[in-house]
C-alpha cells in the first residue's frame, strides 16, 4: 500500500511540473544571429559591433530588382527609394538616385545625388553615359548588364513590432505598385531569419519521425505496450522539462540550442531501456513485480548513475568552447540528461508498479539474447582478423583528419533553393558580390578627417585591398576627396595640402550620403569593400594580409611638418609616403622614385615646360588661352613666347605648375615602369606627390585608430575558435571521463582500456566528417564530446555486468558471453534508439543540422560496435589474475 501511494504521488508531482514547464513553451522564440555566437568580449566582435552600431551596417538588407532598362526608370527608382524610407522598420536606404556623387561642371564642381541634381521625372533626360562614367554608381548599384538595380536598406530590428517577413511583404508591395515583381533579397539579416525559420520547421517535421523509429525499436525489443509507453513518455516529459527550462533561462533559442530535444530523445530513452531490460530479465526468472523492481534498482542504479555522470562530463566539456550557443547547448543538454535520469528512475518504475505489465518471452529462460551470444563467440574466435580490419579502418580515417576544415559560412548550410541563397547568388552574379568588409578609421582630434594623411591612409589601404582578385569594388570616405581632385586635375589623388583639404570639405559637409560613411564630429569614417566571393576563409586571409600591410606601413601616431629638403626628417617622411603608395599598389619601391621627385621639386617650371613634348604643351597652352577668350597660337609663336617668358607664359606656368611637374615626373617614372611594377594610372597619381608641401613623421600630435572588420572576418574567426575549442573540449572530456572511469572501476588499467574503443570512435568521427565532405561547425563540433559521454556509458554498462558475471563464474570467457547476451541486449537497443533519434536529422533542410544527425548516428553505431567487438577482445586478452585482483579481491573485502 505504501509503495502504491508513493508511486501515485510521484506521478502526480511529475505531471504537475510537466504542466508548468510545458506552459512556458507558449513563449518560445527562435532567433538566429551567427555573429552573436562569439563572446561580446571577443576582439573581432568588439570591432564589428562598434563599427556597425555607429554606421548602421549590421542589420541591412540587400534588394536586387530587375527593371529591363534602369536608365529609363530613374524616376521610379527615386520614388521607390522614398517609399522604402517611409517604412517604420527601415532606418535608411541607399540607392542609385540618392547616393552622394561629385560632378565636374564648366563653372566648377557640383556635389549631390541624382535626385538633387536632376528632375528625374523628365522623360527626355538621358543620364546613361554620366552614370556609367561614375564608378561609385556603376560598381555599387547597377548590374553588369544594366538591367537591374540594387537597394540597400538599414533595418531597425530593435523595433518592438519588428517582424522580418511582414517587412518583406511590405517591400514587395512597394515594388509591385510599380509592376516590378522580379525581386531578390540577400544579406546576413535575411539568412539568419531563414535559418531560424527552417530550423523550427526541421525540428517539428523530424521529431515525430524520430519518435516513430524509436517506438519501432522498443516494440522489437520489448513486444509490449508498456515497453513502448514507459520509455517514450519518460523521454517526452524530459524534453518538455528541458525546453521549459530553456525558455525560462534564455530570451530566445537558436538553431543550435534547438537541437537539445533531439539530443535528449536520443540519449534519454537509454535509461528507461536499461531499466526495463533488466526488469524483464529479472521477471523472466520468476520474480514478482515488487521484487523485480527492487532487484533492478539494486543491479542497475549504480551503472545508470555512473553513466549519467560520465555523459554529463562529456557534454559539459563543451562549455569551454567559447561559442555561446554551444555553451548553452552543453548546459541545457546536461540539465536534460539529469531530468531524464531522475524521471526514468522515478516515473518509469512508478508506472510499472501501477500497471504491472505481463511477462513477455523475448529472452531465453536465463534472460539471455541468443543472437548476441553467438555474435560474441564469433568475435572472440576471429579476434585477429577483426583487429586487423579495425587497424585498416583506423588508417583510412586517420589519413582524412589533417584535411578537416571548420566552416560556419551560412551559405553552406542553407538549401540551394532557399530564397536567401537564390538572392545571394543573383546579387553575386549580377552586382559582383553581396559580402562586405569594412575599413574603419578614426582620428583623435577634431576636424582630423580633413587631414591629408588621414585620407591618404584610407586611400592607400583601399588600393591595397582592391588589387586582390576577389575584391569587386569599394566605396568610402576618401573617395570623396580623390573624386573631387579628379574633377579638377583629371586624376584621383589626395593632395598633401591641408588648406586645400579644408576647402574641399566645405563643399562636402551636410550631405545625407556623407553621414552614412563618416561621423565628422569625431573624425570617424569608413570604406566598404564588396567581395566577389562568399568564402569567409579567403576573405579572412585577405584581411590578415591587409592588417599586416597596415602595421608595416602606417604611422599610427604622427606629426605633420612642412616639406623641407634640408630637413632629414622631411626627406625620410616623404620617402615613407612614396613607399607606402607603391607598396599599396602591390609594386616595387625603387630609389629612383625619390630621386626623380626631389629633382622635379627643385627644377624650374619653365625648364620643365621646355623639356616636355612641345606639341602636347602647345595644345594645353591653347586651351588655357581659350579659357580667357584669347586666340590660339602656332608652334613658332609658342616657342617664341617661351623664350621671352612673356606674361601669358608666366601666368600659365603659375596656374599649371603642379600639373606640369607631375607630368614631368610621370614621364621619367614611365621609363622605369617595369621595375616599379604598378599600373600607369597609379604612376600618374604617384607623380602628383611631387607637389606635396606637408610630410607626416612619427610624433604624438595626431593618432589614428584603424580596424578592418565585417561579418566574413568575424565568421572566419569563429571558424578558428571552433578548431581551438574542439581540441580543448575534447581534451577536457577525455581527461575527466578517463579519471572518472578509473575512480569508478578503482583501476588505472581499466581507465586506459576504456579509452581504446573511445579513441577508435573519435578517430573515425573526425575522419568520417572529412570523408563525406562535411565540416566542423557549431553543430558538428559538439559530436565528439557527446560521443565520449555515450561511448563510455556503453563500456560502463558492459563492464559492470562483466564484473558481476566474473564474480559468479570466475571465468572470463563465460563472463564476456553472458555480459554480451544480457547487458549487450540493452546496449544494442539503446544504441539503436539513439541512432534513430539522431538519424532523421540528416534529412533536415538546415545543413549543419543534417550533418550533425548523420555524423552522430554514425558515431553511435561505431561506439556500439566497438563496445561489443573490440572491448570483448581486450577483456579476453587480459590475464585472469588481473580480474582476480580487481574483482574478487574487492568482493572479498566487501
Amino acid at each position: 500500500m505504501k509503495n502504491k501511494v508513493l508511486s501515485i504521488l510521484s506521478i502526480v508531482l511529475i505531471v504537475l511540473i510537466t504542466i508548468f514547464l510545458g506552459y512556458q513553451l507558449t513563449d518560445i522564440t527562435v532567433k538566429e544571429d551567427m555573429l552573436s555566437y562569439l563572446s561580446e568580449n571577443d576582439p573581432e566582435v568588439i570591432k564589428y559591433n562598434e563599427v556597425t552600431k555607429k554606421f548602421g551596417k549590421k542589420d541591412f538588407l540587400i534588394v536586387g530588382v530587375e527593371l529591363d532598362n534602369i536608365y529609363s526608370k530613374l524616376y521610379d527608382i527615386e520614388l521607390i527609394t522614398k517609399e522604402l524610407q517611409k517604412l517604420k522598420e527601415v532606418k535608411s536606404v541607399n540607392s542609385l538616385t540618392n547616393v552622394i556623387r561629385i560632378k565636374s561642371e564648366k563653372n566648377g564642381i557640383e556635389v549631390g545625388s541624382l535626385t538633387e541634381m536632376y528632375d528625374l521625372s523628365d522623360k527626355t533626360l538621358d543620364l546613361e553615359d554620366e552614370i556609367l562614367s561614375d564608378d561609385i554608381l556603376k560598381e555599387n548599384f547597377i548590374s553588369k548588364d544594366g538591367k537591374a538595380v540594387l537597394f540597400t536598406l538599414e533595418i531597425n530590428t530593435k523595433d518592438k513590432d519588428y517582424d522580418f517577413y511582414s517587412l518583406k511583404k511590405n517591400i514587395e508591395k512597394i515594388f509591385l505598385n510599380y509592376n516590378y515583381d522580379d525581386i531578390y533579397y540577400s544579406g546576413l539579416i535575411f539568412m539568419n531569419e531563414e535559418m531560424a525559420k527552417m530550423s523550427v520547421e526541421d525540428i517539428l517535421r523530424i521529431f515525430p519521425f524520430a519518435l516513430i523509429l524509436i517506438i519501432s525499436v522498443l516494440y522489437f525489443m520489448f513486444r509490449s505496450f508498456t515497453g513502448i509507453f514507459i520509455p517514450i513518455i519518460t523521454v517526452l516529459i524530459s524534453v518538455v522539462w528541458v525546453m521549459g527550462t530553456m525558455v525560462l533561462s534564455f530570451n530566445t533559442l537558436t538553431s543550435i540550442t534547438l537541437m537539445v530535444p533531439t539530443i535528449l530523445i536520443g540519449i534519454g530513452v537509454d535509461y528507461s531501456i536499461h531499466f526495463f531490460n533488466r526488469y524483464n530479465e529479472d521477471i523472466s526468472k520468476g520474480f514478482n513485480v515488487e521484487s523485480s523492481i527492487k532487484e533492478t534498482y539494486k543491479s542497475i542504479l549504480k551503472p545508470i548513475f555512473l553513466t549519467t555522470i560520465t555523459t554529463i562530463i562529456g557534454v559539459l566539456s563543451l562549455v569551454t568552447a567559447g561559442i555561446k550557443p554551444i555553451s548553452q547547448l552543453a548546459i541545457m543538454a546536461s540539465v536534460g540528461i539529469t531530468y531524464a535520469f531522475m524521471i526514468s528512475l522515478i516515473f518509469g518504475p512508478a508506472l510499472i508498479f501501477l500497471i504491472r505489465p505481463k511477462k513477455k518471452k523475448i529472452l531465453n529462460e536465463k534472460g539471455h539474447n541468443e543472437f548476441l551470444k553467438k555474435y560474441t563467440k564469433l568475435v572472440l574466435k576471429n579476434k585477429k582478423l577483426i583487429i586487423l580490419s579495425i587497424i585498416i579502418l583506423i588508417t583510412i580515417f586517420t589519413i582524412q583528419i589533417p584535411k578537416l576544415e571548420a566552416k560556419m559560412d551560412l551559405e553552406l548550410y542553407l538549401p540551394k533553393n532557399s530564397d536567401s541563397i537564390k538572392g545571394s547568388d543573383y546579387i553575386e552574379n549580377n552586382f559582383g558580390g553581396n559580402n562586405y568588409i569594412t575599413l574603419y578609421l578614426k582620428g583623435d582630434k577634431e576636424n582630423m578627417y580633413q587631414d591629408f594623411y588621414y585620407n591618404r591612409v584610407m586611400r592607400n589601404i583601399k588600393e591595397y585591398i582592391q588589387k586582390f582578385e576577389k575584391v569587386d569594388s569599394s566605396r568610402g570616405f576618401s573617395d570623396l576627396v580623390s573624386n573631387w581632385m579628379k574633377s579638377y586635375d583629371g586624376i584621383e589623388y589626395i593632395p598633401a595640402d591641408n588648406s586645400a583639404m579644408s576647402q574641399i570639405f566645405l563643399f562636402l559637409k551636410g550631405s545625407d550620403s556623407l553621414r552614412q560613411i563618416a561621423i565628422l564630429d569625431s573624425s570617424e569614417s569608413i570604406m566598404e569593400f564588396k567581395m566577389g566571393t562568399s568564402d569567409v576563409d579567403l576573405v579572412y586571409n585577405l584581411s590578415q594580409k591587409a592588417q599586416n600591410f597596415m602595421k608595416d606601413n602606417i604611422i599610427y601616431s604622427y606629426d605633420v611638418i612642412p616639406f623641407n629638403k634640408e630637413d632629414y626628417r622631411s626627406i625620410e617622411g616623404f620617402e615613407n609616403e612614396l613607399k607606402f603608395f607603391v607598396l599599396s599598389r602591390h609594386g616595387n619601391y625603387e630609389e629612383i622614385i625619390l630621386n626623380t621627385l626631389l629633382d622635379a621639386k627643385d627644377k624650374d617650371v619653365l625648364e620643365i615646360l621646355k623639356s616636355l613634348n612641345q606639341e602636347d604643351m602647345l595644345n594645353r597652352f591653347n586651351e588655357f588661352l581659350e579659357s580667357y577668350d584669347e586666340n590660339k597660337v602656332n608652334m613658332n609663336t609658342f616657342i617664341s613666347m617661351i623664350e621671352k617668358n612673356d606674361d601669358y607664359i608666366q601666368n600659365y606656368l603659375y596656374q599649371s605648375e603642379k600639373e606640369l611637374k607631375a607630368k614631368y615626373v610621370y614621364e621619367k617614372l614611365l621609363q622605369n615602369k617595369e621595375k616599379i611594377n604598378i599600373e600607369e594610372k597609379d604612376l600618374k597619381e604617384l607623380s602628383f606627390y611631387v607637389n606635396d608641401i606637408l610630410v607626416p613623421i612619427s610624433g604624438d600630435t595626431n593618432k589614428l585608430d584603424i580596424n578592418l572588420t565585417g561579418n566574413s572576418i568575424v565568421t572566419a574567426n569563429l571558424n578558428k575558435i571552433m578548431i581551438d575549442s574542439q581540441l580543448l573540449s575534447l581534451f577536457i572530456a577525455l581527461i575527466l571521463v578517463t579519471i572518472a572511469f578509473m575512480i569508478i572501476m578503482k583501476s588505472f588499467i581499466f581507465g586506459l582500456i576504456a579509452m581504446i574503443p573511445l579513441g577508435i570512435t573519435l578517430i573515425m568521427n573526425f575522419g568520417f566528417i572529412k570523408f563525406v565532405g562535411f565540416y566542423l561547425n557549431a553543430a558538428t563540433i559538439t559530436i565528439a564530446s557527446i560521443v565520449i559521454g555515450l561511448g563510455i556509458d556503453y563500456i560502463i554498462h558492459y563492464l559492470s555486468r562483466f564484473s558481476e558475471e566474473y564474480i559468479k563464474t570466475h571465468d572470463k570467457y563465460k563472463s564476456i558471453i553472458n555480459a554480451s547476451s544480457t547487458t549487450g541486449n540493452a546496449i544494442f537497443s539503446a544504441a539503436l534508439t539513439t541512432i534513430f533519434g539522431f538519424l532523421p536529422l540528416s534529412f533536415a533542410k538546415v545543413g549543419f543540422m543534417a550533418q550533425f544527425g548523420a555524423i552522430t548516428a554514425f558515431n553511435i553505431f561505431i561506439a556500439f560496435i566497438m563496445t561489443l567487438t573490440i572491448f570483448p577482445i581486450i577483456l579476453n586478452i587480459l590475464p585472469d589474475k588481473f580480474y582476480k585482483k580487481n574483482f574478487l579481491k574487492n568482493k572479498g573485502a566487501e
